[in-house]
């Protein structure tokens, strides 16, 4: 007999995708408790100072790219479960579609 997929009602409610772009970073892949962890501030509607995003695993992205997140909010705080980078910054402070 197959173990059947169980998603609960609370993560359907509460799971949400935010495109943003990345701000700056107060930490960018520093390694706690043998983990990556990234601490970004992203463009919001609801906070013009930016909604403060954490996300646990190594990325690749920088200030100024388009991302898509899958996540949650905890208090003002967006916690990143995955991210996907939508348009990238070149060198000239331009963006690229990828």
């Amino acid at each position: 007999m197959h173990k059947k997929f169980f998603r609960s009602n609370w993560e359907e409610k509460n799971l949400r995708l935010y495109e943003a772009e990345i701000i700056s970073f107060v930490e960018c892949n520093q390694i706690r408790n043998d983990k990556f962890k990234n601490v970004f501030y992203c463009t919001s509607k609801a906070q013009k100072e930016g909604r403060m995003c954490v996300m646990w695993g190594r990325t690749a992205a920088i200030i100024g790219d388009t991302v898509l997140m899958k996540g949650r909010l905890k208090g003002d705080t967006f916690l990143v479960w995955s991210m996907q980078i939508i348009k990238r910054v070149n060198q000239n402070g331009e963006q690229n579609n990828e």
